[in-house]
């Protein structure tokens, strides 16, 4: 394929600026003049001052010219204009996307390579090259290294243990060229959200699969929510202050990097594009909701409905055979929960357990009931249990002087010995980790994560427990920082920050 210049771009004269903008964090050139509704390039005629149009700063000042694209009725703020061209055959001109024009990383063999990939995993191409402009700040560059000095490399921030979990090394990849670095970024993919799927339909599947760990295609679905670590980490997504980071919000950024509306025209998605790709049946809307059945909602995941009813995520998968991929539920269908009788109540037992749960020390606490036995199991039963009370208890072999913020591994090497699968204790992750390794635990991709296994992850800082894996959507339990004070609580959560497994050997 050729790439040729946008040409497309016929702009109109800069007149007299109407009004300064301050940028604000997140901001890109592309995400401003969409705000405003102004051409990208006219935007960067008005900003001589400008050297490089990818990087801009929080507090900078920005021209913001009258005049709105030649040939295009004036947008309102707060609607984005569509620009650019498409080129011959209907497909999306990339010089659109921040850094292609012109970029020798960026060549005909790139571009048909990530058209063949997109292909194969049932994307857009100009969604997997928004996601590398955006992770590599438009280089493109197969060494591309993370700025913040995570270790991350290349077209989408392979963290080292990510590369080593697809057959590499992050040096390895940085020796790479742009082409050949695409096999790798298709096999993380494919580990992360399969193929043909409806996963990666959207931007949204696709940048959450890098920044999440696993694909939240729903711009609706809720990534972390406020009390969270990850909440906390990535607070300045949360652009409607609700609360809650959404894929959308996530995405934003992204969508950032392209001159218009990303989701317009280009290519057609190839494999199943039905309006209902699971192909789980018709979606019964009609009828009341009673005891026993769970009525799926916007953001409804089996394994949260579970969690959400005590029920065992497996248990509830095997309850709901009409579902042919558990990954993919609809609103409006109805969810059977095994174990709940008409009068709502469950009518099946746990073993020493109520549905309530029970902590160590045989007093009540905030859980669901212990889902599985085990290092899991006991985690569970701490449940809602604050570090501070928990060192001081008893109730876990934990250490009393560690800082209550800072327990992940006093918390998780604690588990690990109550449940008799390791005889030491160390409070560092660096340190848990290299023990697990010596004793004999080995490196796992997320794929094959099991309620019980170790994730380290926040890029090595934290360390938490795998609460369950359902076909990638990954639950941990831990030591978190939920507490207004910053202290730190047993809670659920989700991996991210380049997560990583250890399963026993």
């Amino acid at each position: 394929m050729r790439i040729s210049a946008a040409t497309s771009h016929n702009l109109a004269p800069v007149r007299q600026a109407l009004a300064n903008y301050t940028v604000r964090h997140g901001d890109t050139l592309a995400s401003i003049a969409k705000q405003l509704g102004v051409n990208r390039q006219a935007l960067i005629a008005a900003n001589p001052q400008i050297r490089n149009h990818n990087l801009i700063y929080p507090g900078d000042t920005i021209e913001v010219p009258q005049g709105a694209k030649a040939g295009a009725p004036a947008a309102a703020a707060n609607e984005p204009v569509t620009a650019g061209s498409t080129s011959a055959g209907g497909k999306f001109d990339y010089n659109r996307i921040d850094g292609v024009q012109g970029n020798p990383n960026v060549t005909p063999a790139f571009i048909s390579e990530v058209e063949a990939m997109a292909g194969r995993l049932g994307t857009k191409p100009e969604y997997l090259m928004a996601v590398m402009s955006f992770e590599t700040g438009g280089s493109f560059s197969p060494g591309q290294a993370n700025s913040a000095g995570s270790g991350a490399t290349g077209l989408i921030q392979f963290m080292p243990n990510t590369a080593s979990e697809l057959g590499t090394s992050t040096s390895a990849l940085a020796r790479m060229s742009s082409v050949d670095q695409l096999q790798y970024v298709e096999k993380y993919f494919m580990q992360r959200a399969g193929a043909n799927n409806g996963n990666l339909s959207t931007l949204e599947g696709v940048y959450t699969s890098v920044l999440y760990g696993s694909p939240k295609s729903d711009p609706n679905s809720t990534l972390w929510s406020s009390g969270s670590t990850e909440y906390r980490w990535n607070s300045g997504l949360d652009k409607n202050g609700d609360g809650r980071i959404t894929a959308g919000e996530a995405a934003g950024a992204v969508r950032g990097r392209v001159d218009g509306n990303i989701d317009e025209g280009g290519t057609a998605i190839s494999g199943n594009r039905s309006g209902n790709p699971s192909g789980n049946g018709p979606v019964d809307t009609t009828g009341a909701n009673p005891a026993g059945i769970h009525n799926v909602v916007r953001g409804d995941t089996l394994w949260d409905i579970a969690i959400g009813n005590g029920i065992r995520p497996s248990s509830l998968i095997a309850a709901n055979t009409q579902f042919k991929n558990p990954d993919l539920i609809f609103p409006g269908q109805k969810v059977h929960l095994p174990g709940i009788s008409a009068s709502g109540t469950s009518t099946t037992s746990t073993t020493g357990t109520s549905t309530t749960g029970t902590s160590a020390s045989g007093s009540s606490s905030a859980t669901t009931g212990a889902l599985a036995g085990g290092v899991l199991g006991i985690a569970q039963s701490f449940l809602g249990r604050n570090a501070s009370d928990l060192k001081r208890s008893g109730d876990l072999p934990m250490d009393a002087w560690v800082p209550n913020n800072v327990n992940c591994a006093n918390f998780v090497t604690a588990a690990l010995q109550k449940a008799g699968l390791i005889n030491w204790h160390d409070n560092t992750v660096s340190g848990a980790a290299s023990r697990l390794k010596a004793d004999g635990w080995k490196v796992v991709p997320a794929s094959q994560a099991k309620a019980g296994d170790v994730c380290i992850l926040n890029y090595g800082g934290h360390i938490e427990l795998v609460a369950g894996n359902n076909n990638g959507d990954i639950k941990l339990i831990g030591s978190n920082n939920i507490n207004p004070d910053g202290s730190q609580q047993v809670s659920y959560s989700n991996p991210y920050g380049g997560a990583w497994y250890l399963t026993p050997a």
